[in-house]
């Protein structure tokens, strides 16, 4: 059985947080704004599920970037649960998986390009303001899934902490390289928010990808710690 870790929409809807966050959408288009290695992805209406315009939107995209990750991603927040299926490859698969959906009228279907895990790959966020960048990572062969990190449910002998300030490695953790420490720096100089980034490969090609954007202040707290580290 896979793993549920709890969501910020959970956390909203039961009180733990009240925070206004950007849906994923938004989150793509503003990380492609900012120039930033991201995944390529596309929003359908589930409502349209059975139509040729659906299927063919699907399968445009399934052809270019598979695999793929499909996510159902409700309209509203509550009564409904968002699912979602890794190395989707195949109409048959988005078929399969559109069946499984109640009430498809009632979501949004987000199809986005896959990072297959690697040996030396992990997943991590990142806060950065002000020169300063506080990296956490989930580092663990293979690993894909951001929630296990980003959820604040994650195995702690797999965690690691960096902290990199004005350009220099303040806190280095020891199976992380330094270039990829300065890679992400590089690519956040400048740009306050909180990050979420996985390493593996996409379409074959190696590399760190970001997946996740916020800049609530609420998202951003952790940063005036970084110092007593």
């Amino acid at each position: 059985m896979v793993k549920r870790y709890p969501t910020i929409q959970d956390w909203i809807n039961t009180g733990v947080l009240s925070i206004d966050y950007y849906k994923k959408e938004k989150q793509h288009h503003l990380l492609h704004n900012m120039l930033l290695p991201c995944l390529n992805v596309r929003y359908v209406d589930a409502a349209l599920y059975g139509r040729e315009e659906f299927q063919q939107k699907i399968c445009e995209f399934l052809e270019k970037r598979k695999p793929t990750v499909l996510i159902s991603s409700p309209k509203i927040s509550k009564g409904f649960e968002k699912k979602w299926i890794d190395n989707c490859r195949t109409w048959e698969q988005v078929k399969e998986f559109m069946d499984s959906i109640p009430q498809p009228h009632m979501y949004f279907i987000l199809i986005t390009e896959m990072v297959e895990g690697t040996e030396d790959g992990y997943v991590g966020t990142a806060i950065n303001k002000d020169g300063k960048l506080l990296l956490e990572f989930y580092k663990r062969p293979n690993w894909t899934d951001i929630r296990a990190i980003s959820s604040g449910a994650a195995e702690a002998e797999f965690l690691r902490l960096a902290y990199v300030r004005e350009g220099s490695i303040v806190k280095k953790p020891h199976d992380i390289p330094e270039s990829d420490l300065l890679e992400i720096y590089n690519h956040l100089h400048g740009k306050t928010g909180y990050f979420e980034f996985i390493k593996g490969n996409k379409s074959g090609v190696p590399g760190i990808y970001f997946m996740e954007f916020q800049d609530e202040p609420a998202f951003l707290k952790a940063i005036d710690l970084a110092d007593n580290l």
